[in-house]
């Protein structure tokens, strides 16, 4: 009788230990698969972090997408202009283009394209708009697109009066420096800031 009312006084205490110790072994169980959880979590949190940085480098080192129009627009100009010189004119503009952005303290590694965009003919001027796809850092390759205008000089400037310039071969004036002479057909070396004026350079 002694030794079962020992032992059904001791019951709760041996319960309690069990009891404890199963609910110590499930806290910890959970704790660490918590910890684990939230070191996989962060892991796949930095492997898509990580990723979607190198989404967005390739994005900026990609070459800029741009709207050209040369061959619809090539052929009109040409008409107006029949020595234009496609190759110059984007030779120029991506000249002036990062020469203009150096002097703002932009470090312009190179402009990867130039295209033609559009072509207004408003008398007596005409006036070509080009986008470029300029890099401008040279450690992470970004690249920006701009627009450029370049428009049409005329002899007749409001500064300066009418420009003397006369046909190389016979002498003749001539009224219009875009086309050859009308007596003989020669065409007048005209330097290219005479024939066209670049302006309106911004970010696109």
């Amino acid at each position: 009788m002694y030794g079962f009312d020992f032992m059904f006084s001791i019951f709760p205490i041996i319960f309690f230990v069990v009891f404890t110790l199963v609910i110590s072994v499930f806290i910890t169980t959970f704790v660490r698969a918590f910890k684990s959880s939230r070191h996989v979590h962060h892991a796949a949190n930095q492997v898509l972090s990580a990723a979607m940085d190198q989404v967005q480098q390739e994005e900026e080192n990609r070459p800029k997408s741009l709207s050209g129009m040369d061959s619809i627009l090539v052929p009109q100009i040409t008409a107006d202009f029949p020595h234009f010189s496609e190759r110059q004119m984007k030779d120029e503009a991506a000249e002036f283009a990062a020469q203009s952005l150096r002097n703002l303290g932009m470090d312009v590694t190179c402009v990867h394209n130039v295209v033609f965009s559009s072509y207004d003919r408003l008398d007596p001027m005409r006036t070509i708009t080009m986008q470029l796809a300029i890099e401008l850092d040279s450690t992470n390759n970004k690249q920006r697109r701009y627009e450029l205008q370049c428009t049409s000089r005329s002899l007749l400037s409001p500064d300066e009066g009418i420009r003397a310039v006369n046909c190389p071969n016979c002498a003749a004036p001539l009224s219009n420096i875009h086309t050859p002479c009308p007596y003989c057909g020669t065409t007048a070396k005209v330097p290219f800031d005479m024939l066209w004026q670049f302006s309106g350079l911004r970010a696109k």
